[in-house]
């Protein structure tokens, strides 16, 4: 099931029900390279700490849309209110993907590589203005994604993992005196130690399944029978099924267990060990995942791709998703293929049509629900 909500973020996420969501998978909008033309939102005082153990920064009330701030500390300060909501929200082995671009300082400019271009005004309504330098040198990386996750880090947050999303067809810049950027932030952010996470579900092919070992080891166990019972078996007892390695390596077999493991290690020899492993291993934190266009009039999707394996990781079937910026509903696609209901707030009306039609029809993808 698919819920679109029009509303800013801040209004809605307190009228959500406590824990009723199991994951948030969300883009926000980068600081300072575009205006979406919604209303701005009414931030309140907000006190956060940039880094754990360091006196907080005060970001005074103000009225502005999400990263068209007058300085990266504001926004940082906004986005950690943001997720001060999404908490009351989450379930508590919930989790949240956070995606984010950087930006460079050009006190001159808005849009970093894209000068004033993106920052156009509705009506008037957001004069041009310049950029505050907040302290940095023109032409400095502002490091918003770390700095965002540095400060959720400190306001509470288990930061658990920095993935890079790198881009193998960027977006070219005309510079000389630097490296073309190709990379964004996706950040696995936890409530606690302990979370739901199936890191089989996105498990990537191992080296281990292409050598010639393992394939004839795979022959063998094809001649002799040998069933996903006499496998599981042998990867719970090991290379050895001493008592020190019950004990030590997998806290203890059932005779059943042993048995089939014996008899496997008979009918395979010294191939045996070759299926120790699962001929997966675990999913890496460097992303190859090409952009992904869109046709609708909508300036920064995510791809679909991206998306996936926050979506099987972090979630069961029947879980609920929620996306605070939804835009056209990327993570909502994503979410219904594969059986997960789906929470999407966005403030823009234009994006949310475009979001109800990309999502009707959405083919579900049955093998993944069993």
């Amino acid at each position: 099931m698919i819920t679109l909500i029009h509303g800013d973020c801040t209004d809605v996420l307190p009228t959500l029900p406590v824990a009723s969501v199991q994951c948030v998978i969300s883009s926000p909008p980068y600081f300072g390279l575009r205006d979406y033309h919604i209303p701005p939102t009414r931030w309140p005082a907000i006190s956060y700490a940039p880094l754990a153990g360091v006196p907080p920064v005060a970001v005074p009330p103000s009225e502005c849309c999400l990263g068209l701030e007058d300085d990266p500390l504001s926004y940082i300060g906004h986005l950690v209110h943001v997720f001060r909501l999404v908490r009351a929200v989450l379930r508590p082995d919930g989790v949240l993907w956070l995606n984010l671009g950087d930006s460079y300082a050009q006190p001159s400019k808005w849009g970093a590589r894209s000068g004033n271009k993106n920052h156009t005004s509705e009506a008037g309504r957001y004069p041009r203005r310049p950029r505050a330098s907040a302290g940095l040198k023109d032409k400095d990386l502002y490091g918003v994604p770390w700095r965002a996750a540095l400060a959720l880090q400190a306001d509470g947050w288990y930061l658990r993992c920095d993935c890079i999303w790198e881009k193998p067809s960027c977006m070219p810049e005309r510079v000389d005196d630097r490296p073309t950027r190709s990379h964004e932030y996706l950040f696995l952010l936890a409530l606690g130690e302990r979370y739901y996470y199936d890191a089989a579900a996105i498990g990537e092919p191992s080296a281990q399944a292409d050598r010639p070992q393992r394939r004839r080891a795979e022959e063998l166990a094809d001649q002799a029978g040998l069933t996903d019972a006499h496998m599981a078996a042998i990867r719970s007892a090991g290379i050895t099924d001493t008592d020190k390695a019950r004990a030590t390596q997998h806290g203890g077999n059932t005779a059943e267990v042993l048995k089939l493991a014996a008899e496997a290690k008979t009918a395979l020899s010294g191939y045996y060990r070759e299926f120790i492993g699962s001929g997966t291993r675990n999913r890496r934190s460097v992303w190859r995942i090409p952009s992904a266009p869109y046709a609708g009039a909508h300036f920064a999707t995510f791809p679909e791709a991206l998306v996936e394996p926050c979506v099987l990781a972090s979630t069961r079937p029947g879980d609920t998703i929620l996306d605070p910026f939804s835009g056209t509903a990327t993570v909502g696609k994503v979410a219904e293929r594969y059986g997960r209901d789906f929470l999407g707030i966005e403030a823009n009306g234009a994006y949310l049509a475009l979001a109800e039609t990309r999502t009707n029809g959405v083919q579900i993808d049955m093998e993944a629900l069993l």
